[in-house]
């Protein structure tokens, strides 16, 4: 099957959006399908973006400079009869962030399956997305968790039979072959060694962090992200010498700190801030980092208001109210002192992780929908 991924984001990027695109390509083309990305690229960056995430190149990137494109003439306006040559046309258009481009693809009558990761931002967006749904040819809406598969069936309760549920995912990781390259921390030689990996947003965690440093001076806090401009406002306010930031890293090269984690943090807040501040997005959550904590066999402490259908408080994780400190300490405590709950509860997440929520995993599951449901209506038909 040929698929076209369309997507606005910038490869390759800081932005964990750029990552999950990435890796979603990568996984529907190791499914055994022919895959192109249409993203904002230059083939000198496109060449870079598959070292620079750690994907196999099994798969094409192609720039989406309007007035460039080739393949899909629809995008620079021009008249239907000039529209694109129909064999050129793939068998399923895939794609996130994009509805406009989405809603110029529809009347070509080809299958088409839109990714959302929150709801509408705008009365607008929320016609566009009905109109789209509303296409014979559209297939599916692939929502990241149960919370924000609830909204959409209150958004658009007649289309409830075309939406489910698709977790993030993470890359499946040889444990034996990146336990032998952990790299060596900064900071004090301390037996525990606990990590954030992630953004620096309002909302994200680091105001909790501060805290949990403050009441255990003699533990580090190892945190991996970050604008610079990020970490120079944190600096301004946090002075603990136990809180240590690293910066970016690139997503290829995460593995190695991932390794050197005994504990692992996403204290979400009960307001979380998007890039540039924007709309908070606490409800409907589905962080990367949690999977990639999972995929790493890290003992987790999380909120409890995230991914409520993936962790399981005391079977794959410690949850705690965003913020409670109290909680919080005792849960790093906990860990701290009982090395078997650590275990435990690393084993237990890696096992999920490895059960439901590889990048294959979520690809697999999402084409196995299309094929039942293309066969279904091929048995209608006849």
């Amino acid at each position: 099957m040929k698929i076209a991924y369309i997507s606005k984001s910038i490869v390759p990027s800081r932005s964990a959006n750029s990552v999950q695109v990435m890796k979603m390509c990568e996984a529907l083309a190791k499914c055994g399908h022919k895959v192109v990305l249409y993203c904002h690229t230059s083939d000198d960056k496109a060449k870079h973006a598959y070292s620079y995430y750690g994907v196999d190149p099994c798969f094409k990137i192609k720039k989406r400079i309007f007035t460039d494109y080739t393949e899909f003439k629809w995008v620079s306006g021009e008249t239907k009869k000039r529209i694109m040559n129909k064999k050129a046309l793939p068998d399923l258009f895939y794609g996130r962030d994009d509805l406009e481009s989405f809603l110029k693809l529809a009347p070509l009558k080809k299958n088409m399956i839109f990714e959302v990761h929150e709801p509408p931002k705008n009365p607008t967006k929320k016609k566009y997305l009905s109109k789209l749904i509303s296409y014979k040819n559209f297939k599916y809406l692939v929502v990241t968790s149960n919370a924000l598969l609830k909204e959409y069936h209150k958004l658009f309760p007649k289309f409830k039979e075309k939406m489910f549920v698709a977790h993030n995912g993470s890359d499946f990781i040889d444990l034996k072959q990146i336990n032998n390259e952990k790299i060596t921390l900064l900071g004090h030689d301390t037996k525990i060694k606990i990590g954030y990996l992630g953004h620096l947003y309002p909302g994200k965690g680091i105001e909790m962090i501060e805290k949990l440093a403050t009441h255990l001076p003699d533990i580090d806090f190892h945190i991996i992200g970050g604008t610079e401009e990020d970490i120079k406002r944190c600096k301004k306010t946090i002075k603990n010498e136990n809180i240590i930031f690293y910066g970016f890293v690139p997503h290829s090269s995460l593995s190695k700190y991932y390794s050197a984690f005994d504990i692992v943090l996403a204290p979400y807040q009960n307001k979380i801030k998007t890039f540039g501040g924007g709309t908070d997005n606490s409800k409907w959550i589905c962080p990367l980092k949690i999977f990639d904590y999972m995929a790493h066999a890290k003992a987790i402490i999380v909120s409890d208001t995230v991914l409520k259908d993936v962790l399981i408080h005391k079977v794959n994780c410690l949850t705690c109210p965003p913020q409670d400190v109290n909680a919080w300490l005792k849960a790093v405590s906990e860990l701290i002192e009982n090395p078997d709950l650590r275990t435990t509860l690393a084993n237990n997440a890696y096992k999920n992780f490895v059960q439901k929520y590889t990048w294959t995993k979520r690809a697999q599951k999402i084409l196995k929908l299309l094929s039942n449901h293309t066969m279904k209506e091929r048995l209608k038909n006849q």
